[in-house]
């Protein structure tokens, strides 16, 4: 099996605050722990042909808000995400920023489907990332991917720090719940178990999606002011 990377450097917005900065009051403290969503299958979605492991998460994305809301949006297909994909990089299989996916998805839609809004969390704030996933269902998450994680995932076993192990690259991944030793996240159709060591030693971006299904479901829980953050973001 191969994996593909494809998340390039990290690019945070001038002019976009945390997603505490937007709560209406102190956000609330989150769960012990949250469950992964109960998906039958997460899917490859393309990445281990392509570097488009930042548009296969938001497929995961999708799936995962589903599984929370009852199935509101069509989940893509390996060719829609090949097509969205290549219209982001502008027809080259070289990988996307983060934060250029989430523009995108945004303003402009990704498989039809367009989000309310999106936030930066601190990328050793593990509370904050446990506020994303648990009021909004997932936290779309940037790392520098060791050599010793793409052996751990063929040997399923969690993702541990392994001293000196080399980078291979950037890589997207989709936290979708935690306890309190691991994070779960979907990586290459898998659950993966990711142990805070590791995220606090290879995560180089955290981001909160703010999606319309949760709005309209009433899952806001933690009080976002959704017109401040939309109005940032319109500044972007």
């Amino acid at each position: 099996m191969t994996y593909k990377l494809g998340a390039l450097a990290p690019q945070r917005p001038y002019g976009l605050a945390t997603l505490s900065a937007y709560a209406k009051g102190k956000l609330p403290a989150p769960p012990a722990k949250v469950p992964v969503p109960a998906v039958a299958t997460w899917g490859m979605m393309d990445n281990d042909r392509l570097g488009c492991c930042t548009v296969s998460g938001v497929g995961h994305a999708i799936l995962a808000w589903n599984a929370e809301v009852q199935g509101r949006d069509a989940v893509p297909t390996d060719a829609e995400i090949e097509t969205e994909y290549f219209e982001l990089t502008g027809g080259a299989d070289a990988g996307c920023v983060e934060a250029d996916v989430l523009s995108q998805w945004q303003r402009h839609g990704l498989f039809g489907h367009r989000i309310a809004g999106y936030a930066p969390v601190e990328v050793h704030d593990h509370v904050g990332l446990h506020q994303a996933i648990a009021f909004y269902g997932a936290a779309y998450l940037g790392v520098a991917l060791p050599a010793s994680a793409q052996e751990q995932f063929a040997a399923g076993h969690a993702w541990t720090v392994v001293p000196n192990s080399p980078i291979e690259g950037g890589h997207c991944i989709l936290a979708v719940g935690f306890d309190q030793n691991y994070v779960q996240i979907i990586s290459w159709g898998k659950v993966v178990n990711v142990s805070y060591p590791w995220l606090a030693t290879y995560c180089t971006e955290i981001w909160a999606i703010v999606s319309h299904q949760f709005i309209d479901a009433g899952h806001d829980g933690a009080g976002i002011d959704i017109s401040s953050l939309q109005a940032d973001l319109a500044r972007l």
